[in-house]
């Protein structure tokens, strides 16, 4: 994005208005997660239903599946479990079990912790873990 809308909230009640969109009629607003776009929707109609977008989840999984793909040539079996842990992960989210895939993630990222493989971006895998852990965690997971 190269500018800053400052009347977005106008043109989505606008567009809204053309659709024929009523006053207090539910919406599913579909984000990136974003906490703007979240407090966006929830000004707009505050019975909307944020809906994840799930092209975001998928970006982050593979960055997780990159590293732990580099992994596995130092520990195999490591790799495959973390492969595994991941697919597991991807499943719950995909089925909307997010609280599951809440105790998937922190569960790999105690596992990746404990790993102690020569692997250099080890201290990145472990920062991404727990980006990708706050950023579902923020979509509703218990606290």
């Amino acid at each position: 994005m190269s500018s800053y809308d400052r009347k977005l909230q106008r043109r989505i009640l606008d567009h809204l208005k053309k659709q024929c969109v009523q006053a207090k009629q539910d919406i599913a607003f579909v984000t990136d997660g974003g906490e703007e776009v979240r407090s966006l929707a929830e000004m707009i109609a505050p019975a909307s239903t944020p809906v994840l977008d799930w092209f975001n989840i998928t970006m982050r999984i593979t960055v997780l599946r990159q590293f732990v793909q580099g992994l596995e040539n130092h520990d195999e079996q490591a790799g495959q479990d973390l492969l595994e842990t991941l697919r597991r992960i991807k499943w719950h989210l995909r089925h909307r079990n997010v609280y599951r895939a809440c105790d998937e993630i922190a569960d790999q990222q105690f596992d990746a912790e404990g790993l102690e493989t020569g692997q250099p971006d080890t201290r990145k895998f472990l920062t991404a873990i727990g980006g990708f852990q706050a950023y579902i965690a923020f979509q509703k997971c218990p606290a």
